[in-house]
């Protein structure tokens, strides 16, 4: 007989355990912040993290990502407060399907983290919005034909959360007032999730603008999506 592989609720339940167990002197965390490999987290951290290889986590690829990239899970304080931190992540064009994208905020949600905040660059379709801008996205665009709810009901919340609310207006007006209390401007965006790994053409990137779409990326909405389905504040 043939053993079904385990659900993505029973991957998670499993991850949970084993951060427990790994980082000592567990405290619950206040968020879970995923960035993408590029960020530099120099002074994030009160002290030095510690770190996990994202591939530790069961039902996660091993392996570096297609930028040679080793993502690793990162726990410690921030100002007194426990963060969980995933430093990179798995990309939909990498062919592992969309689970290795959605475990870590997942596994979060069964660790009981409610507050998500998820930190990547994107390609910017608008002259005003220039390289190194700060952007804070108020909606997006599914630009896959498949959600990551898709055979996932016995972890939703509801049987078919409304999208609407994904972005929480509570929590991006929080990080945009700190952000503007250290002298940085923040734009608020809308953007749309690109099938593959490559650049849009200028006539894919001339309809994005048609639909109001602002920034133009390869991950984040499969996280957002399945984040808030599941009950946590995403920004």
């Amino acid at each position: 007989m043939t053993q079904r592989p385990p659900s993505l609720a029973e991957y998670a339940q499993r991850n949970a355990a084993l951060l427990r167990e790994h980082f000592a002197a567990w405290r619950e965390p206040a968020f879970f912040i995923q960035f993408g490999a590029g960020f530099v987290l120099d002074g994030l951290f009160d002290q030095p993290p510690r770190e996990l290889p994202l591939h530790r986590l069961d039902g996660m690829p091993d392996g570096l990502t297609p930028d040679q990239n080793t993502p690793q899970l990162l726990y410690g304080c921030c100002q007194d407060l426990p963060i969980l931190v995933a430093h990179g992540h798995r990309h939909l064009y990498e062919g592992y399907g969309v689970h290795p994208c959605v475990l870590p905020a997942v596994t979060a949600v069964a660790l009981g983290i409610y507050r998500h905040i998820l930190v990547d660059s994107a390609l910017s379709l608008r002259n005003d919005i220039k390289a190194g801008s700060w952007t804070v996205l108020t909606d997006f665009i599914n630009g896959h034909h498949f959600s990551p709810l898709d055979g996932q009901h016995d972890l939703l919340t509801t049987p078919f959360p409304d999208m609407n609310n994904a972005l929480s207006q509570l929590q991006n007006s929080e990080i945009v007032n700190a952000l503007h209390g250290v002298g940085v401007d923040v734009r608020h965006c809308v953007f749309l999730a690109q099938p593959g790994s490559q650049f849009c053409t200028v006539a894919e990137a001339a309809l994005a603008r048609q639909s109001g779409v602002d920034l133009i990326g390869h991950g984040l909405v499969m996280e957002i999506i399945m984040a808030h389905a599941m009950g946590a504040m995403v920004s």
